[in-house]
């Protein structure tokens, strides 16, 4: 009977592509987010429930009345035969969703459809995982509809990583607002279009994967800015691409660390960033000529931290601090000129704090170095100034 409604729906010929029309669904793990106080669940699903296909809308309906039969079941085994139907049942539309998405000439040219399928299978894993009371008997079907959703999600990014890179990032050192008009188109379709838990998830993940494209295209980029103006046009993107994702709701910025750590550094003025990559430059010279002693040294941890940014840059203290590192790793070194293990974790925990001071607290010493590197015969105007008539 299950498999018979499915194939009617798949198959229809009366209607077409009925089976891929929007129609709302109510969860009840959803009811927080769906009810209103002067509205029962029931009559807040159609005003508030996002939309999904239609098939999956009847396979959940199919599971929920046929799982009443099971009531009156006690063993393992009857659960575990009778629930061989809801296996098929949800192999059968999984199979209909890959489909559907690899039918998808370009998803991006039709965020409606991309965000329908989106919330399709999301909402069919959650009604799995947190409304199906039997679960437990179709765990491997539990898993593989979250698998689906895993490799729709990495798909979906990949395509607005490959969108960006070709289009947005290049931009960066020419045009203004690059990435509204890569970001912002998606994200107001999938904002509308997706419950706010995929809405965020899929932010998590687009702001993840545009920040990682940042930071890799200042480091293929900055070797070939000729001008401040070029550098100032990187700034004010990138400050565009964090107001992109701020405006539809508050990302972390654990998913934006290159994003949020490169704005001081772009800012930071020439003499201070000649202070500062030179202090960098002895103690990345100290750490390397430990490691070479003693493989097994860990003085330098690559791993940026996560700590709270505080976007203020600081103005005078930088340069007294950083020459204090450097000063203090040349007076350490001895005869065959190998730096004293405690000098370099002194200096790197100095370093730091003085990274942190500008709102650097990501990226690696590493990275932050090879930024500094290139941007480092390039000054950046003061912006208020700037926009002052001469």
């Amino acid at each position: 009977f299950i498999m018979a409604k499915l194939d009617e729906v798949l198959r229809a010929t009366a209607v077409p592509q009925q089976a891929w029309q929007p129609q709302t669904l109510y969860l009840a793990s959803r009811a927080d987010e769906h009810a209103t106080s002067s509205s029962p669940p029931a009559a807040a699903e159609g005003l508030t429930a996002p939309p999904i296909y239609r098939v999956v809308r009847v396979l959940v309906d199919l599971l929920r009345v046929s799982s009443e039969r099971l009531v009156g079941l006690t063993s393992d085994a009857a659960l575990f035969n009778f629930t061989s139907i809801h296996k098929a049942a949800i192999g059968r539309v999984c199979e209909a969703l890959k489909e559907r998405w690899n039918a998808m000439a370009d998803p991006l040219k039709d965020v409606d459809e991309c965000g329908l399928l989106l919330e399709s299978v999301g909402t069919l894993e959650e009604f799995l995982t947190t409304d199906f009371r039997y679960r437990d008997y179709i765990l491997q079907c539990v898993r593989e509809v979250g698998e689906l959703g895993v490799r729709v999600m990495a798909k979906f990014l990949d395509l607005v990583k490959t969108k960006v890179r070709s289009g947005g990032v290049r931009r960066m050192t020419r045009e203004m607002g690059v990435f509204e008009d890569d970001i912002l188109p998606i994200l107001t379709v999938l904002h509308r279009r997706l419950s706010a838990v995929t809405f965020r998830e899929v932010m998590k993940g687009m702001a993840v994967a545009v920040d990682a494209l940042v930071i890799e295209t200042y480091k293929d980029r900055l070797p070939y800015l000729t001008s401040p103006d070029a550098l100032e046009l990187i700034i004010a993107n990138t400050r565009s691409l964090m107001a992109a994702f701020q405006s539809y709701g508050a990302v972390p910025e654990r998913h934006l660390p290159h994003t949020t750590d490169l704005l001081p550094l772009l800012t930071l003025p020439s003499s201070e960033c000649q202070v500062l990559l030179l202090s960098l430059t002895q103690h990345l010279d100290a750490v390397n000529q430990i490691e070479e002693e003693d493989e097994t040294a860990t003085l330098y941890d690559t791993t940026a931290r996560l700590l709270p940014i505080d976007p203020l840059l600081l103005g005078g203290g930088v340069a007294e601090r950083v020459m204090m590192i450097g000063g203090g790793l040349a007076g350490r070194r001895g005869n065959r000129g190998i730096a004293d293990r405690a000098a370099v974790q002194e200096g790197e925990k100095t370093l730091r704090q003085t990274l942190a001071d500008l709102g650097v607290s990501r990226l690696s010493l590493s990275e932050v170095f090879q930024v500094l590197d290139k941007r480092k015969s390039v000054e950046v105007t003061d912006t208020a100034a700037s926009a002052q008539l001469p």
